[in-house]
């Protein structure tokens, strides 16, 4: 009968150290599961954040796009008002060219009147001083054009350079504030 109670006792301690064992197991889970909680918790938190973040960051990239379009579009005005200043240049120098040529011409014919005076009779004279009517009445009409064009050419251009400068002022505001965003937004 020892041997029974023995046993008993035997299988008694065996039991006790597997619920001690499983309570030991079970306590070891629990404090596992809270850890994955907190684990997991954390990994929301963080996700969370980095969304946030790359909704700002998207923001941003959009707004850098549009700045980036508009300054494009600057870029391309400025272009043209370059171009329009090229072609106004041109044009000028086509007067000038066209004024010195009539400049030549009429003292061409006046040295060709002056000659007639002494060699022509009064007819072809009369004759070489219309024709030196004419192109005096040309070269001020065509003096008044250039003038004009000199005094519209003139004009544009001091209205493309106040645009330009007001252009470049813009850009650079921009450029700042979209810089000062960059700076200010948290990564």
């Amino acid at each position: 009968m020892c041997d029974i109670g023995d046993s008993e006792l035997i299988i008694g301690e065996k039991l006790a150290k597997i619920e001690l064992n499983l309570t030991t197991i079970i306590k070891s889970l629990r404090a596992k599961q809270k850890e994955d909680e907190r684990t997991v918790n954390t990994a929301l938190t963080r996700a969370e954040r980095a969304e946030k973040s790359l909704q700002e960051t998207r923001l941003q990239l959009r707004k850098a796009q549009e700045i980036e379009k508009k300054n494009t579009e600057r870029l391309k005005s400025m272009y043209k008002i370059e171009a329009s200043n090229e072609a106004l240049r041109r044009d000028k120098e086509a007067a000038l060219a066209t004024i010195t040529g009539l400049q030549n011409a009429l003292q061409e014919a006046e040295e060709r009147v002056e000659e007639a005076v002494g060699q022509v009779q009064t007819e072809a004279l009369e004759q070489e001083r219309v024709a030196n009517a004419e192109l005096r009445e040309k070269l001020g009409t065509l003096s008044t054009e250039y003038s004009l064009a000199e005094e519209r050419y003139t004009s544009e251009l001091m209205d493309l350079k106040v645009r330009l400068e007001r252009e470049q002022l813009t850009a650079k505001t921009t450029q700042s504030e979209l810089q000062t965003e960059i700076s200010v937004s948290p990564f």
